[in-house]
């Protein structure tokens, strides 16, 4: 996570923790709307990406805007919840047209949870004005279903949605179409490409958005297979440059989860307060060629494909081309010191290219089979960190099953609380 402003977040998060010792305020999510308020600022257009019932009728050029447009951050307003001290909730995002006198309220979400009643009162807020307030709901992740149906189903008013459940994935998709419009009209984007790639480091790039050819040529180079495989020529100047990108947009899939799995098992401990979660989580990656059949290898060098004598040193074996094989890539995970957990992605190469998710439970004495349970696409973010969750129970709860007799114990009471708590995670 390099971008400029990722640089900045982490910077900004580290001061905070370094002088504050409140935990509820949620930080990451401070930071943003400071960005998303800039951003608005220089391209008024991005707010249809938040609320596009709110910006019907309005004008949002950028002169238009500073001449006629508030943008606050933390903007209170009145709550009906008991539990708040003063009576007022906090917009995280606040708008406010002079012209309309329209309100935007948003409420962002960063790896931090609604307050009690918090959606309710935003919801009540919206009902008492329809058409004067309007709520946007902006999450990182997608794990607020019942929240999403809370707010996607408020009545709609003459054609208007009042309230929006928005995903940051949803901004980012938003953001770069607007930067590609901008930027064919000839307008400044610089700006706008910084927010769009601060939004790439915290969203999951999926299966549609990964450059197909950078990948094939990747492992064509890597893997050593053939030219003559069928797939066409791939190893042009153009997609060996994408393959940095290609290669930062992996990592960067592998570091989301991971950190979101870090997130959420940290704080485990064992009954004898012993801390279970070890080190976070890094990635690993190999590549395992598929090479020819003995018999081919025979065949072609009786057709000369290979001068000389027939006894192959370490050498010549760069000269053999693969038929095929697979790309790894994946997070390893160590939980106390006896055992750990490997999820990520494999790569089958064909045509096309083939992807699986695997997961998989390990002990430093026992290897365990990886589990495959996705095939050549990736689902939501939330989806897929389920899907990671419930294979890792599954293959958890088979390695107790086997080892309760005869076990550590101590690795056997921590592989019975990360059960627990794998199970825990994925009712949410």
């Amino acid at each position: 996570m390099d971008s400029f402003f990722s640089r900045f977040l982490e910077k900004f998060l580290k001061i905070c923790q370094e002088t504050t010792t409140d935990k509820i305020i949620p930080l990451g999510g401070r930071y943003f709307a400071f960005i998303l308020t800039e951003v608005i600022k220089e391209y008024p257009e991005l707010l249809k990406s938040i609320n596009k019932s709110f910006c019907l009728g309005l004008k949002l050029s950028k002169d238009s805007f500073e001449d006629n447009f508030i943008i606050e951050i933390e903007k209170n307003f009145l709550s009906t919840a008991k539990k708040t001290k003063t009576g007022k909730r906090y917009a995280d995002f606040y708008v406010l047209d002079n012209d309309t006198k329209k309100k935007l309220l948003v409420e962002i979400k960063w790896k931090d949870e609604p307050l009690d009643r918090q959606i309710d009162d935003y919801l009540k807020n919206v009902k008492k004005k329809p058409g004067e307030i309007f709520f946007s709901f902006l999450t990182l992740y997608n794990s607020f279903p019942d929240e999403a149906i809370k707010i996607n189903s408020q009545k709609v008013l003459k054609d208007v949605h009042p309230s929006q459940y928005i995903l940051c994935s949803n901004l980012l998709e938003g953001s770069t179409k607007l930067c590609k419009s901008l930027a064919e009209k000839g307008k400044d984007t610089g700006l706008l490409k910084l927010f769009i790639n601060f939004l790439e480091d915290h969203t999951m790039i999926y299966t549609s958005r990964i450059n197909k050819m950078a990948l094939r040529t990747l492992m064509k180079n890597c893997l050593g297979i053939e030219d003559s495989d069928g797939s066409g020529p791939t190893r042009s100047r153009y997609h060996i440059k994408n393959i940095p990108e290609l290669w930062k947009s992996l990592l960067n899939n592998l570091a989301i989860i991971g950190e979101r799995f870090h997130n959420n098992f940290t704080n485990l401990r064992l009954p004898n307060n012993k801390k279970l979660y070890g080190n976070k989580p890094f990635p690993d990656f190999y590549f395992a060629s598929k090479l020819p059949s003995v018999a081919d290898l025979k065949a072609k060098i009786e057709r000369g494909y290979y001068p000389g004598n027939h006894h192959f040193t370490v050498g010549t074996w760069a000269e053999i081309k693969a038929k095929g094989g697979r790309f790894y890539l994946w997070n390893h995970i160590r939980i106390i010191n006896k055992y750990y957990v490997v999820f990520g992605f494999v790569f089958e190469y064909g045509n096309p290219i083939k992807l699986y998710t695997f997961a998989r439970f390990d002990t430093a004495e026992d290897v365990g089979n990886e589990l495959r349970f996705i095939n050549q696409t990736l689902p939501n973010e939330d989806e897929l960190y389920r899907a990671i969750l419930v294979a890792t129970k599954t293959q958890a709860e088979g390695w107790l099953k086997d080892n309760r007799k005869h076990g550590d114990r101590d690795l056997l009471i921590g592989c019975s609380s990360f059960i627990e708590a794998l199970k825990e995670q994925i009712k949410i």
